[in-house]
Formats: structure tokens, C-alpha cells, sequence
């Protein structure tokens, strides 16, 4: 199938050294919305580029000033069931 886009110049000029790979740029892009979009997944995309990065052990057991702020930020996002204790 062929598409044409009217991008902006700056967009353009991201794109051009990807041209052979866009189609799987727009499929990586569309993942990345979906994932948004569904709740506690939109701060995935930023793990796994830390994962990414292979930081070394001590990188990932040492907690880290930003680390801490974006795990808090990321788990506002997630929805907490409250339950009820049992009498026993």
C-alpha cells in the first residue's frame, strides 16, 4: 500500500536517515500510542529504554533520586483495588 503524508520539515528531516526502516517506525509509533492509552502502561515505553541501555547490577540496585520520582509517577497510574480484611 502506498501512503502519502504532509509532515512538518523538521519531522522530515528525523525520518530521512530511517527511510528503509519506516514502516517499522510507524508500527514501533502505534504501539507506543496503544500502550498509552491503556492504564499503567504509559510509562513503559520509558523502562524499557532503561532496560535497554543495560545498565550494569549495581546501576539497578542502587535507587536513584530520578529513579524514585518516576516510579512514584508511574505508579499513580495504576489502579489499587481496596480490600476488605476477613474475621477469621
Amino acid at each position: 500500500m502506498q501512503v502519502t503524508f504532509d509532515l512538518p520539515d523538521d519531522v522530515v528531516a528525523q525520518l530521512h536517515p530511517l527511510e528503509d526502516k519506516l514502516p517499522q517506525v510507524l508500527e514501533l509509533g502505534l504501539r507506543e500510542l496503544n500502550a498509552i492509552a491503556q492504564v499503567g502502561f504509559s510509562r513503559v515505553a520509558e523502562v524499557l529504554e532503561f532496560l535497554a541501555s543495560l545498565p550494569i547490577v549495581s546501576t539497578l540496585l542502587t535507587p536513584q533520586k530520578n529513579c524514585l520520582k518516576s516510579y512514584a509517577r508511574y505508579t499513580e497510574d495504576i489502579p489499587v483495588k481496596k480490600v476488605k480484611p476477613q474475621n477469621r
